[in-house]
């Protein structure tokens, strides 16, 4: 599952939903028919949870969010059986973003408030606690809750500060301070606040967060970037940004990127009197 994760990263979801699927129907066969003790039993639920985590976060890449939907509620159930803090925390921060990607970020928030942070202290790996809090600071952003989102992203931080370097899971490997750097400018963005959001974007440009080996996220982030430049009528840097955003998805198949980039597109599209824009949205064959 790790390759799968690893592949999705680099390739994005396209051709991986059938692989990852059979990932997860082969474990829960296993759950369903197989002869184990009470230990094997749990080991097999946190499996599941890491392999329906997975298939839900791939599905919803590849555009299918009836799919995800059903993947991550069966991720929450074995997470829950699993016994282990540390995949119950992880897989809720997932669907709580996904609430937020879906536009309810309320459903998010009320999803997240089943984590008790302070029973938990110590049991959760930096990185996961961080992604709650990065989760959080997300869904106040999307509501217009400026304070609680400054918060929440000023927890985050400070939680990763604390980093040990330890994994909790491979599933939460991504969320660094670079990460978390991206994830402040898309809630300031959200907030309608671009000029601090792109100097959060400049991440991208400094070598702290890693484009290469993540071309998929990179790009995503760099769309955010240019409709941060758009709204405040920097056309020639959003171009550039957009430019770069469609250099790295050659090659990524994701229909959640795709989607971005057409919007990002469509927003361009008014502006095709400034020779960049157009030569941009229409370029020479």
């Amino acid at each position: 599952m790790s390759a799968l994760d690893g592949l999705d990263q680099m390739l994005g979801s396209g051709g991986l939903k059938e692989a990852a699927e059979a990932e997860l129907s082969f474990v829960t066969e296993l759950i369903a028919h197989a002869v184990y003790d009470s230990a094997t039993g749990t080991r097999l639920h946190g499996l599941a949870a890491v392999a329906a985590d997975l298939s839900g976060w791939i599905a919803y890449d590849c555009g299918d969010t009836a799919a995800s939907a059903a993947h991550y509620r069966m991720a929450l159930a074995a997470a829950g059986s699993s016994g282990s803090p540390e995949l119950q925390a992880y897989v809720t921060g997932a669907i709580a973003d996904w609430y937020c990607d879906e536009g309810h970020p309320r459903a998010a928030l009320d999803l997240l408030e089943t984590i008790d942070m302070d029973q938990w202290s110590g049991r959760l790996n930096e990185r996961t606690a961080a992604f709650l809090q990065g989760s959080s600071a997300f869904a106040h952003a999307l509501l217009g809750q400026t304070a609680a989102c400054e918060r929440d992203l000023e927890m985050a931080q400070l939680t990763l500060l604390q980093d040990s370097g330890v994994e909790g899971t491979f599933l939460n490997s991504w969320f660094t301070q670079s990460r978390l750097e991206l994830w402040s400018g898309q809630a300031l963005l959200s907030l309608d606040r671009p000029r601090q959001a792109l100097r959060h974007y400049e991440v991208l440009d400094t070598g702290a967060y890693p484009v290469a080996e993540n071309p998929r996220a990179a790009a995503l982030h760099l769309t955010r970037a240019a409709m941060s430049q758009l709204r405040l009528g920097e056309l020639e840097a959003a171009v550039a940004c957009a430019g770069r955003a469609q250099e790295l998805l050659e090659g990524v198949e994701s229909a959640r990127t795709s989607a971005f980039m057409a919007s990002l597109r469509c927003a361009l599209a008014g502006y095709q009197d400034v020779r960049a824009v157009r030569e941009f949205l229409n370029p020479p064959r």
